[in-house]
């Protein structure tokens, strides 16, 4: 009788929480942000899908080949490439360009979390300064690559799982906006540093989102606003330097991806990942051995033209003193 009456006891002070427990080898928004280094190591997940668009033979294709098919100084080849012939004519369709559409969208994904959740890391694992510098580079990587090559698109500013799954696309304008406003928020708001150590190389610095903000403000003809923003760059003396591995992250670099083998400039770099590219044999005349994905337009074709037969336009630029130069 004893025994039973105390087995009795035992059942009835249990509940159903008795088996609700959390596992303590995964993460989860509630045991994961404690410190700054959390915070970094997700931020570094939203930088990650930046590289695929020069990740080897794909990279070079689907990231960079379909996305500069639109432009006006580019020959998309009628259903040579149906890729390129589809993002080109702006068929947006669930399979159009679906590894540089999907990769910029996780992108967007993980940058979201890192902005929906580092506020619950406590004041005492991070300072508030590297808070807002966190915040700043999340908010730079966002929508431009894809509203200028997609046009009007979903406009998702919190995690997937709080958004609405079958979301609509926004126009175009709307993307523009909310564009500027993170912008304009992360260069003023987000404490993103002017220069950063070599061995922080890649991570956003402040000129690089003035310049990207800079970009928007021309794809967007607005001249002004894009003049005020760029006229604090400078040219290399010499353009070659551009070119050479021992010119990297010169005056000319806004924000230049980091590759290396021998680890020196590893933020962000992933095991395995391609170090170099296709680009080359993509776009190169077929005489030389290329294979001409990308050829030049009957307008870009014009221009070169027009300045060989001696009528050069001119223009007017801000040379390095800041004092605007007219030049032919």
């Amino acid at each position: 009788m004893l025994i039973s009456a105390l087995l009795s006891g035992a059942l009835t002070s249990c509940s159903d929480s008795f088996l609700d427990l959390k596992d303590p080898n995964h993460f989860t928004n509630e045991n994961f942000w404690k410190d700054k280094t959390d915070a970094e190591s997700a931020l570094a997940a939203a930088y990650s899908p930046i590289k695929y668009q020069m990740n080897g033979y794909y990279g070079a294709f689907d990231g960079w080949l379909n996305l500069n098919s639109r432009g006006d100084d580019i020959f998309t080849i009628l259903n040579e490439e149906a890729s390129m012939w589809d993002i080109a004519t702006f068929q947006n369709s669930a399979t159009t360009g679906n590894d540089p559409y999907g990769a910029l969208y996780t992108g967007i994904q993980r940058a979201n979390i890192v902005l929906r959740y580092i506020d619950q890391v406590p004041a005492s694992g991070i300072t508030e300064g590297d808070r807002a510098t966190i915040k700043g580079e999340a908010l730079t990587l966002q929508y431009f690559l894809l509203v200028s090559n997609y046009g009007d698109v979903p406009l998702r500013l919190v995690p997937s799982n709080e958004d609405d799954p079958n979301k609509t696309a926004s126009p175009a304008s709307e993307i523009w906006i909310q564009i500027e406003k993170d912008l304009l928020t992360a260069i003023n708001d987000g404490n993103l540093p002017e220069s950063r150590p070599a061995e922080q190389k890649g991570r956003i610095e402040k000129g690089a989102a003035i310049a990207i903000l800079g970009k928007v403000y021309v794809t967007q003809q607005k001249y002004k606003e894009a003049k005020e923003l760029l006229k604090r760059y400078q040219l290399m003396e010499n353009f070659v330097d551009n070119f050479t591995t021992a010119k990297e992250n010169n005056a000319e670099s806004v924000f230049e991806l980091q590759y290396s083998s021998d680890g020196d400039m590893s933020w962000g770099n992933e095991g395995g990942i391609s170090l170099g590219s296709s680009l080359a044999q993509f776009v190169g005349p077929a005489k030389s051995g290329g294979w001409a994905k990308l050829m030049p337009s009957a307008f870009l074709v014009s221009e070169f033209t027009t300045e060989t037969r001696g009528n050069r336009p001119t223009k007017t630029i801000i040379n390095d003193k800041g004092e605007e130069e007219t030049v032919t």
